[in-house]
C-alpha cells in the first residue's frame, strides 16, 4: 500500500466534483460505500437492476490505494463525475490535488473498541492456521500502541 500511496500522491488529478470516502480500516467503509453509491445512482438504475444487487460495494466504489498499488489507476480516470472513491489514508498523507480541488471528503469512524474486535477477527481470518494466530491480548497491545499500517486510530480520526 505504501507504493500505491506514493504513486497516488504524484499522479492523482482530483476534480472538484469528486467524493472521497475515508475511514480507518474496519470502521464501516463497506456500509458507507453502499449507502453513498446507492444514493448517487438512485435515479439512474431501477431497483431490480441496481449494481449493488449483483456486486460488492468494493466493486462499485474503488479503493484508491489498491488501484494505484496494482497499476490500475487508469480506472479512476474513466469514472464519470461525480467520482466516488474510498481510502484509508491518514489525512496528512492525502495527495495535494485532493486538498486543492475543493472536493468532498466524507469520513466515517467507529467506536475504537468495535474496530479492535473487528480487526482482530479479520486478521485471524486472513492469517488462517492456528500456528499463525495472534492472541487477542497481543493484538490489543499492538492496537493500543498504535502499531498499524494506518497509524494510531485517534490520530487518524483527529486528522480528519
Amino acid at each position: 500500500m505504501l507504493r500505491g500511496t506514493l504513486v497516488m500522491q504524484q499522479c492523482l488529478k482530483s476534480r472538484p466534483t469528486d467524493i472521497f470516502l475515508a475511514s480507518f480500516p474496519k470502521s464501516g467503509t463497506t456500509w458507507l460505500k453502499a449507502m453513498i453509491f446507492s444514493t448517487l445512482t438512485r435515479t439512474n438504475c431501477s431497483l431490480d437492476k441496481h449494481p449493488l444487487r449483483t456486486h460488492n460495494p468494493h466493486q462499485c466504489v474503488p479503493y484508491m490505494e489498491l488501484q494505484f498499488a496494482t497499476g490500475r489507476s487508469q480506472i479512476i480516470e474513466v469514472i464519470p463525475s461525480p467520482r466516488v472513491m474510498s481510502m484509508h489514508l491518514p489525512y496528512f498523507l492525502l495527495p495535494d490535488s485532493i486538498i486543492e480541488s475543493g472536493c468532498r471528503i466524507v469520513y466515517v469512524w467507529r467506536d475504537p473498541k468495535d474496530v479492535l474486535v473487528s480487526m482482530w477477527y479479520f486478521s485471524q481470518k486472513i492469517l488462517g492456521g492456528a500456528d499463525k494466530m495472534v492472541t487477542f491480548d497481543q493484538f490489543y497491545e499492538f492496537f493500543y500502541q498504535g502499531l498499524s499500517p494506518f497509524g494510531p486510530i485517534w490520530n487518524h480520526i483527529l486528522g480528519y
